[in-house]
């Protein structure tokens, strides 16, 4: 009778931890800052203005195109300083330096990752959706490498 106990607590409590752990449209709600950007190697810490290139990046650049890189890192963090995506409803709009993008998400799950699915007019995303330390992470898979976004809420 007390393992039956035990295993019902422990279910109950594994229940418990992986539904807190399920992202809602509700959850998304509301206008959140791009903080960082991370592609190819390269990290775009927008809160710090600091661009920081990976040591398997920096290995296949060439010298004068990785001098060119850290010598422009202010004017390649400016574009991303205004970035920011907002979810009202089941609407969303992103924004990046000059170029915004509105349309409808959801929230959905395939192969037990959840993902925000986003249609622009025909265009429609996929990106895998996580809330980590009050920070929303969005994954795109791209050809090859994956980019990585993270927003503060604001």
């Amino acid at each position: 009778m007390k393992k039956l106990l035990y295993l019902s607590l422990a279910l109950c409590l594994l229940t418990t931890v992986a539904s807190s752990q399920k992202i809602t449209e509700k959850d998304l709600q509301g206008k959140w800052k791009l903080a960082s950007f991370t592609a190819d190697g390269v990290t775009f810490d927008i809160e710090k203005g600091v661009v920081t290139i990976s040591e398997e990046t920096k290995a296949g650049l060439p010298p004068e195109a990785l001098a060119q890189l850290k010598s422009n890192a202010d004017a390649a963090i400016e574009p991303f300083k205004q970035a920011y995506v907002i979810f009202e409803g089941n609407k969303v709009k992103q924004t990046m330096g000059m170029e915004s993008n509105e349309g409808t998400f959801t929230v959905i799950e395939k192969d037990k990752q959840q993902y925000l699915h986003a249609t622009y007019g025909e265009i429609t995303d996929d990106a895998g959706v996580l809330i980590k330390d009050k920070r929303l992470h969005l994954t795109i898979n791209g050809d090859g490498d994956d980019a990585l976004m993270i927003y503060t809420k604001q």
